[in-house]
Order: structure tokens, then sequence, then C-alpha cells
């Protein structure tokens, strides 16, 4: 299993010092978030410096806050897709394969539905020939279900992917997902999943660390996630010295991790 660390896991800190911090965890790469890369400013050169240096991979999440790509005011949608578009040429010179894109939500909450849904597939078109044009594969998000997100199940956001080709796969969010549905269940519908993106969550809050949350984080997840094959990110925002959030990630992961390992050799010898 590949675990990456996302890079708002240490905000404001340069990007050698997230390097560092990951590489000493023996983790395998990155999640720069655009955002963070444009308000810290941290050029093209300096990140592959630092990738190379350290060994790390990466991936890239696009620019989402603020932006709607299915907005009913065409102004928003069109500079949203402007600023996705900033963020897959950054994946094209960082090399990276997949850029992670929040999908487009409502302008008006309850309202308007069949017309937000033509306007996402409409975009969802556009998003396909940026893929194809700079040989980037767009990976929509699961979104969690608040007010007005439209993907927040894997049956709607396959139905979405029903309208383009496999350049266009999806990002699997575990923190996403409501308390009262199956994670598994849900991870084994979505179709295209080309990473995972983990962190724990309560009723009142998503995204808190691994294990400090209330979600059913078992070994049938872990296996189910490993089977994948796919990067697994460890989420969260922290701009603390200290990184609490990323060091209680870990702390959590050597328990489910070291389980599944020896499942993996238990099963490995019985087969022999």
């Amino acid at each position: 299993m590949k675990i990456y660390a996302s890079s708002t896991l240490f905000w404001g800190h340069s990007f050698e010092h997230i390097c560092q911090q990951v590489k000493s965890a023996n983790l395998a790469g990155i999640e720069i978030w655009v955002e963070q890369l444009q308000f810290q400013q941290w050029t093209i050169e300096e990140i592959q410096y630092f990738l190379n240096s350290y060994q790390l991979e990466a991936t890239i999440h696009a620019n989402s806050w603020d932006l709607n790509l299915c907005s009913l005011n065409a102004g928003i949608r069109k500079q949203s897709l402007r600023e996705i578009e900033a963020s897959i040429h950054i994946a094209k010179q960082l090399e990276v394969p997949s850029i992670t894109v929040h999908p487009g939500k409502r302008t008006v909450n309850n309202r308007f539905g069949e017309i937000h849904e033509r306007l996402m597939i409409s975009t969802l078109q556009q998003l396909q020939e940026l893929s194809l044009e700079y040989g980037v594969n767009i990976s929509l998000e699961l979104m969690e279900p608040v007010r007005k997100e439209m993907y927040c199940t894997s049956q709607k956001m396959n139905e979405l992917l029903a309208h383009c080709n496999d350049s266009i796969t999806t990002t699997f969010d575990v923190a996403h997902i409501p308390q009262h549905l199956s994670i598994v269940d849900e991870l084994k519908t979505l179709k295209r999943i080309d990473k995972i993106h983990i962190s724990d969550s309560t009723k009142s809050t998503y995204h808190v660390p691994l294990g400090k949350g209330e979600l059913l984080l078992d070994a049938n997840l872990w296996e189910t996630i490993d089977a994948l094959g796919v990067p697994v990110v460890l989420e969260g925002l922290d701009s603390s010295d200290s990184h609490d959030f990323f060091y209680d990630h870990l702390d959590y992961l050597q328990t489910p991790l070291l389980h599944l390992l020896r499942s993996c050799i238990h099963e490995f010898f019985s087969n022999q």
C-alpha cells in the first residue's frame, strides 16, 4: 500500500520541511494542494528538486476553494474551469499522472437540480478535453453530504461518469461517507478509483485524525483499500509546528496496517 500525506497537514511550512517529515515517516509521497502551493509561493523548480532529493512521489489536488464547476453564474463556471486548467498545467509540469478535482455543486441549496446536472455534464466534457490535451487524468472526488453538494454517493458519481471516457477517474474519500452507510460498500460501488483520501470523522466534524472519530475503520476496509492498489492519502489541515494531526494519523496506522500485514503473510503461507 502506497501511503502519501497531504501537504495541508503542514500548512505554513516550506516544501522542503514537508518532504523531510514525509520521508522520515517512510511514506511514499505527497499530495500537493495547489491552493497551498500558490499561497506559499512554491515554485515548480523547488518542488521538483525536493521530490527528487527525497525520492518522493506526488499527486496534485486542484484548486477547489471558492470554485464551482456547475454554478448558475456563467462567469463563475468559466473562471472555475480556468483555475482547474491551471492546476492541470502544474500537474503536467511535475509529470503527475492524476489530479483530484472537486465536482460542481448547487448555487442555491435544494434548487435547480436538473439545471446544475446539465451544466456539470457540459463542464465534464470540457474537463475530458483538457485531460486528453495535457495527458493528465481528472479524478473527481466523492464529496461529503453537506448543503449544496450534489455528488455524495458512489451511485450518483457513477451516473456522472457514464457521460465521459476513462480519462475521468475518481477519488474516494473515506471521511465523506455518512456514518449510517457502509464505507466498504460505497468503496466497492464507486468506479474508476485512482486514489483514496483517508481521515476520520465525527457526527459534527469531517476530517479529524484517524482513531479520533467515529468511523468504522476495520480490517475489512483496509483489505478492500489494499486490494485496489492505488495511492492512499492521509488528509487534514494543520498549521501547527508540532504536526499533531500527522502524527496522530501515523500512530493509528501502525495497528491496522500491522494487522493487515500479518493477515497477508498468513494467507500467503496458507496457500503454499
